[in-house]
């Protein structure tokens, strides 16, 4: 009547692939108990050491439930760092280097360097075409160069995203596989937001592995982060008419309610 380790060992391999709580719930209602009852088997002559070991699986099942069940603790951004990472879509983006600067406590702005190829959405021809994103308080800019577009204004009013970036986010209780922007591969929490916000976070180190931008396919695969000071002038806007609506096919105004509307918005709280 006695359960082996190498049976528990074979149930634990089984439920490896499931959520946290499933496990949590696992250990405490059939490890624990199927031990348990082992031990009471062997010492039934002995009530006294039998009420100690009742008490003691009670507590030890409470205490693992109460571990495994709990959600991770969300990480938080540093208050200045650089970030390269890949963008990544369906529709022929693969990789394509860009970096992200920010700097919080200073400035509460953020500059994404498109170096090769812009956001999607920014405009119909944008992915052809380097760009830079500017978020401060007043707002979100966009600079194309290539395009005659020194400057432009994405969206009226809309910030940087705070250090607390995973505030819309929920963990999702599951433990995925991701790639970062160098190809490695990573175990990571994922987080789950509105819309099909999907947000992956390295389980041991907590980094930053991948961000997919709701619905629209685009993913961010990021790479090693760069803490230190970022120089104010990056987060400088351009010369140019920056109060100026920047117009997606022609439109005079970025309309919200456009089938086009950047998705990436409603993740800064739109």
């Amino acid at each position: 009547a006695v359960v082996s380790t190498q049976s528990t060992g074979f149930f634990w391999i089984l439920i490896l692939p499931f959520p946290f709580r499933f496990r949590a719930l696992f250990l405490s209602f059939f490890v624990f108990p199927v031990h348990l009852h082992c031990y009471s088997f062997i010492s039934h002559n002995n009530p006294t050491k039998m009420k100690n070991m009742l008490l003691f699986a009670i507590v030890l099942s409470v205490s693992v439930y109460s571990v495994f069940s709990a959600d991770p603790v969300k990480p938080q951004w540093p208050q200045e760092f650089s970030l390269p990472f890949g963008l990544n879509d369906d529709f022929g983006l693969h990789n394509k280097s860009a970096v992200l600067y920010y700097n919080y406590d200073k400035l509460q702005s953020q500059m994404i360097d498109y170096i090769t190829n812009c956001f999607p959405l920014v405009r119909y021809d944008s992915s052809f075409h380097p760009c830079k994103m500017y978020f401060n308080p007043t707002g979100i800019y966009v600079s194309l160069p290539d395009l005659n577009i020194p400057c432009c204004l994405f969206v009226d009013g809309v910030g940087t995203i705070p250090p607390d970036f995973l505030h819309g986010f929920n963990f999702s209780g599951k433990i995925e596989p991701a790639y970062d922007f160098y190809g490695n591969l990573h175990k990571t929490y994922l987080w789950q937001g509105v819309d099909d916000f999907k947000y992956w976070t390295d389980v041991n180190t907590t980094f930053d592995v991948q961000f997919q931008d709701g619905l629209s396919t685009v993913r961010w695969n990021f790479g090693n982060m760069n803490v230190s000071s970022q120089d104010v002038n990056i987060f400088t806007l351009p010369q140019g008419d920056c109060q100026k609506k920047c117009e997606f096919f022609g439109l005079e105004e970025y309309d919200r309610k456009s089938p086009f509307y950047d998705p990436f918005l409603r993740f800064l709280g739109l």
